[in-house]
């Protein structure tokens, strides 16, 4: 077989368009005289042959083929009959060659798809054939380039997207499988008008980190069972990543995989392997046998998405469990402390938290609190909007000030916070804020889903409250104990975990999550058959971290077994003993906690909204169907609501896409300084999408500039604004360590709303109360929190404390901001 060049032009399409000449030109050559015509095409021939001898394959065929369309035009105007010797002689020649055309060109074709590729500045190799849809091209790839190119370099990161129905067969690049990462997305679950935090919704808890760090990925492939199968479904998903993506950057246009799945095993069979599931912990101790046993029993891996668990079933952890005694209706009064754990307790055994005649007091100065309550049943009335607990003022704290802390048994030396008073009783459940007051917990209604609110079965609430148990009892025994007031107790650094440190200590004191995560109330708000999430684990990880560190027992936590579960359950990457992005960290524990307490059905539906005087009663319309798919006290406390609305700039056709998330994420200039307000005018800005980010504008069937605005439709309780201060260049993150100045009261956000929007707030009602704040690099640097607890400012440094004057925050270090509303 013949060694042939490599093609020159880009594409087999680029090619194709190479060596058609305008028809004019063929018409006037045709024109000639029979001899000349002959004579043209027979030097033609004689050039086809003669690059082909040179192993020219492109230009041969472009000599063959122009004298194939010249000669079968001048048979069509020839005056000259069959049997005429010229005649006979151009006839012999067209036959000659277009068969050698037409033998030839799938050999130069297929040669495209195993050579022809590009380079960009940055060595990535990928396929430069493409593929029209509606008048848009897309960049294919072939099996074959993929790995050669990660062959070559180790340094390439590629994400491959699945989008086949479930099959048994998938694929694995066995040479390095961190270098081709497989996220299988299938294109039954998104609809049109599909955006980027859409997906990242939709994916299981598990995946989310593949999407989220996509912005590292050299290329990200889009594949299918062929390469063109569901051309719908490659545009809605190639759209999600351009039109509808203003927070996650990719480094290169998606491209499309030239043969999908098909030709990927057709051409590497040992890269093709059956699923396998994932195990989901490999630890061996007594909450691993708890969470497998909690599973199996309940049957959850082969449960449908939302059955009905009411129905009470028998397992070993009821048989080792003494029944806890029915205890009253749930009722107003503060969050329990956990009670005294012996550091003797083995965690052999499962522990049972006392009952309240068995539970200890812990000595205060600034008031008591109750004891530790029995466990209550499940109830389907018990709604933990009806608990209120009280809110605490401390004396005014001096600048950066330790506060001296008692401690009864040698442990390290901690900042001491003196005494914090409780409120009269009538002030429960509201926390002051300048004057006005908020509810601690929002409404959360599924009065609409009856179906999915089923009453948890008593092993399933059982299995929950175990689990819930021995995350207390394995922290509080490698936790140092130490008599402190609720809430001011801090974290140890387990090996650069300061990441999760900072925030857990926002979340702990975010007021409106501290009734829901509670020994008495989390079980209540556990969707444990939703597959999408951990099953509650997290859930009942997380409540029982609140509990030990609102007890006053503890001047700091050890939470290795909260980060074990989070590894095993979450993302293995986050806990990895390497420092992390304290975002990232924050995005994935809130997926997975709103996942855990998601009661919606996760019916998908199409967003075909039109926008302006229409759009209204479509955000009505979205915010009732989006009930149906995500419906969690999580959603209810720190999801925004945005609208993006495209006008196209040939037509004037309209659309507009609404969506959720728990952040705002905020992009930053390159100046010295600048204020929040600047950045939240940039990102709330009108842009242009043009070049591959065009819109295909249904009413023009093409790719067209397109206007983007976005707005606000609705604001959570809880708004959390991420700076982006960290981007991915040159293999590897940079931050920008640029000024922002921020307000600690009255954040305005009212000229970002939508003007059609009806939740538009009248007043100015968000206040800061805590900052993740960040020194240093990603990969060499520190997290800590300047937290407002019960109206003292305080610094958390890991396991360390300290009073702190909000005024001194760093403009260059802040990275997440929390503000509360105050309304």
């Amino acid at each position: 077989m013949p060694e042939w060049r490599r093609p020159t032009t880009e594409s087999f399409e680029a090619f194709k368009k190479a060596r058609d000449v305008n028809p004019v030109l063929i018409e006037n050559a045709a024109k000639r005289s029979p001899m000349e015509v002959l004579k043209s095409m027979t030097q033609m021939e004689s050039n086809a042959k003669e690059c082909l001898a040179k192993f020219d394959l492109e230009n041969g065929l472009i000599y063959y083929w122009r004298a194939t369309n010249i000669g079968i035009e001048f048979l069509k105007r020839t005056k000259l009959k069959k049997g005429d010797n010229i005649y006979n002689r151009i006839s012999v020649i067209v036959t000659f060659c277009l068969g050698e055309s037409e033998k030839l060109s799938p050999v130069l074709e297929n040669l495209y798809v195993k050579s022809a590729v590009s380079k960009d500045e940055k060595g990535v190799a990928t396929a430069v054939h493409l593929l029209k849809i509606r008048e848009k091209d897309y960049e294919l790839i072939s099996p074959r380039t993929i790995v050669q190119s990660l062959a070559k370099s180790q340094d390439l990161k590629y994400l491959l997207i699945d989008i086949r129905e479930s099959s048994g067969e998938q694929v694995r690049y066995e040479p390095n499988e961190s270098a081709l990462t497989i996220l299988n997305f299938p294109k039954s679950i998104f609809p049109k008008g599909m955006t980027l935090n859409n997906m990242l919704k939709i994916l299981p808890s598990q995946d989310k980190h593949k999407l989220h760090r996509i912005s590292e990925y050299n290329v990200v492939i889009v594949m299918g069972r062929e390469t063109d199968e569901d051309r719908e479904s490659l545009t809605a998903i190639i759209t999600a990543f351009g039109v509808y993506n203003s927070g996650l950057k990719l480094q290169k246009d998606v491209c499309i995989m030239e043969g999908g799945f098909n030709a990927w095993k057709k051409l590497y069979p040992p890269y093709v392997s059956g699923v396998t599931r994932k195990q989901t912990y490999v630890d061996s101790d007594d909450l691993t046998e708890l969470i497998l046993n909690f599973r199996k029993k309940s049957s959850i891996s082969d449960q449908p998405l939302y059955p009905d668990i009411s129905s009470p079933s028998k397992s070993p952890i009821e048989s080792v469990t003494p029944p806890s005694p029915t205890p009253p209706p749930l009722r107003d009064s503060p969050p329990p402390p956990i009670p005294s754990i012996p550091s003797t307790t083995s965690t052999s055994s499962v522990p049972i938290v006392p009952s309240i005649s068995d539970a200890k007091r812990y000595p205060s100065n600034g008031g008591g609190i109750p004891s530790e309550p029995s466990l209550p049943h499940s109830s389907s009335s018990s709604r933990i909007s009806s608990i209120v607990y009280p809110t605490t003022v401390l004396p005014p704290a001096s600048d950066n000030q330790n506060i001296p802390r008692p401690s009864p048994i040698p442990t390290p030396r901690i900042p001491n916070i003196p005494g914090r008073e409780l409120k009269p009783q009538s002030q429960m459940g509201r926390a002051s804020a300048g004057g006005s007051t908020y509810s601690l917990i929002p409404s959360i209604d599924r009065s609409d889903k009856p179906s999915a609110r089923q009453a948890m079965s008593p092993h399933n609430r059982n299995g929950l409250v175990e689990l819930y148990k021995i995350v207390i009892s394995n922290t509080s025994n490698a936790s140092s104990r130490g008599g402190t007031r609720s809430g001011f107790t801090g974290l140890h650094n387990n090996g650069n975990t300061c990441f999760m440190n900072a925030t857990l200590q926002a979340l702990f004191h975010t007021t409106i999550a501290r009734k829901l995560f509670t020994q008495e109330n989390f079980p209540d708000e556990c969707n444990v058959s939703n597959k999408m999430g951990t099953n509650g684990v997290m859930v009942a990880a997380i409540s029982a971290l609140f509990d030990l560190m609102w007890s006053g027992q503890f001047q700091a936590l050890r939470i290795t077994r909260f980060i074990s579960l989070f590894s095993s359950e979450v993302n293995s990457t986050l806990a990895d003993g390497r420092q992390h992005d304290a975002h990232e960290f924050q995005t994935f524990l809130l997926d997975s906690l709103h996942e855990d307490t998601n009661f919606g059905q996760r019916k998908g539906f199409e967003q075909n909204y039109k926008g302006g005087s229409m759009i209204l009663a479509e955000g009505a319309d979205f915010e009732r169907k989006n009930k149906g798919f995500a419906n969690s006290p999580i959603q209810a406390i720190f999801y925004l609501q945005t609208v993006s609305e495209l006008q196209c700039q040939t037509c004037g056709e309209t659309s507009a896409t609404f969506e959720e998330s728990s952040c705002l994420s905020l992009e930053l200039p390159s100046s010295s300084s600048t204020l929040l307000s600047n950045s939240l005018n940039n990102h709330f800005s009108q842009v242009t999408l043009s070049g591959g980010e065009c819109w295909n504008c249904p009413k023009c069937r093409g790719a067209r500039p397109t206007k983007r605005s976005t707005a606000i439709w609705r604001l959570p309780p809880i708004l959390v604004i991420h700076l982006k201060r960290f981007s991915y260049q040159g293999g590897g993150y940079v931050k920008n360590q640029i000024d922002v100045n921020f307000p600690l009261n009255g954040l305005d956000l009212r000229n970002h709303f939508h003007p059609s929007s009806p939740h538009r707030p009248s007043t100015v009602p968000y206040q800061l109360y805590s900052v993740t704040n960040h020194t240093g690099t990603l990969s060499s640097g520190h997290y800590t929190s300047i937290t407002n607890i019960d109206g003292s400012w305080v610094k958390c440094d890991d396991e360390c404390l300290s009073n702190y004057d909000p005024r001194n925050i760093s403009p260059s270090g802040s990275y997440i901001l929390f503000y509360k509303n105050s309304n």
